[in-house]
């Protein structure tokens, strides 16, 4: 069997020396900065969760600015803990944008081919095989159209992925060579929306699931050698910028590729931690094998009482130590 690793960006925003060097580089301060960086206590569990359900994993690489978490074994023969500086060329550091951070693995020598990235806000929450993520050497995802909906200024980097893809592919003859990909009936309810948007030339988006997201290296390098410029741009941004492109780009690009078997809607499921009732049914089933819990915009109390329960939730669903942990 192939090895298949897996990769975990990791900040703990709420550190002073982390904070005092990213203020260097940000022109504002909103609550959304607040979101987007600081940390849950999340990422304990995500480790007991890959441990329990994922014995299969070749590597974790836990990708941080220089930040150990201190229950962290780092002794661990599986674990790989590295630091920006590590791969990432000087002249983009330091980086507090997660699109540099990530569109940069392909020079992290000792991954693997295949991998799955995860946030640490992603969690495994039933056994699941190599299978689930990789048949061959495709990938297992979604080939489901959408459209951009301009909500917030993340909107923009879907725009650049989109742009890249639709000057390499012509969406009529993507269709014409993977119909069948693309009108599975594993995507459910989902399967409306490649109705929906067939009228239209161009690609107008793309369904995006925000779950653990399977990879092939070699992926990441081609498009940085074909679009360089676009990757350079946004690892000069310090922080999220405007012409930012992110790893979707690497996941359209195997899409309209035909590189990819379709995978079933149910496999992974997103909420906010507000949504602590649904969380809970979830995690007891076992049916859904992926869950993001993605942190929101809320006072500070409110986000308090959200982590307290979180973390009551995942204690309960993985009590156990992992062998991550001294």
């Amino acid at each position: 069997m192939d090895k298949i690793d897996v990769v975990i960006t990791w900040v703990d925003g709420m550190d002073p020396l982390w904070r005092k060097k990213k203020e260097k580089f940000s022109s504002h301060k909103s609550n959304q900065d607040e979101v987007r960086y600081r940390d849950y206590g999340t990422l304990k569990y995500l480790f007991r969760s890959i441990d329990t359900f994922c014995p299969w994993v070749n590597k974790i690489h836990l990708i941080t600015d220089n930040q150990i978490p201190e229950w962290l074994n780092t002794e661990h023969p599986k674990l790989n803990l590295v630091f920006h500086q590590d791969y990432i060329p000087q002249e983009y550091l330091p980086t507090f944008n997660s699109n540099t951070i990530e569109l940069n693995l392909f020079r992290l020598k000792d991954l693997a081919e295949k991998f799955i990235l995860f946030n640490d806000d992603m969690f495994v929450n039933g056994p699941v095989t190599p299978e689930d993520f990789f048949v061959g050497d495709q990938v297992l995802d979604y080939g489901i159209y959408n459209r951009i909906a301009p909500v917030d200024v993340f909107a923009h980097t879907l725009i650049n992925n989109l742009m890249i893809i639709n000057k390499h592919f012509n969406k009529r003859m993507s269709l014409k060579k993977n119909w069948r990909k693309q009108f599975s009936f594993r995507y459910g309810k989902m399967l409306v929306s490649n109705f929906l948007v067939f009228p239209y030339k161009e690609i107008t988006g793309y369904f995006n699931p925000h779950l653990p997201q399977p990879h092939l290296k070699s992926t990441f390098s081609d498009l940085y050698q074909l679009e360089l410029e676009a990757f350079e741009a946004t690892f000069y941004n310090r922080v999220r910028g405007l012409e930012d492109i992110n790893h979707w780009l690497c996941r359209y690009w195997m899409l309209e590729e035909g590189n990819y078997q379709p995978q079933k809607l149910s496999f992974g499921k997103y909420f906010n931690i507000s949504e602590m009732h649904e969380i809970l049914q979830v995690l007891r089933k076992e049916k859904v094998k992926l869950v993001c819990i993605n942190d929101e915009k809320s006072t500070n109390e409110q986000f308090e009482a959200w982590q307290e329960k979180l973390e009551e939730v995942l204690q309960w669903k993985f009590p156990a130590k992992s062998s991550f942990e001294w």
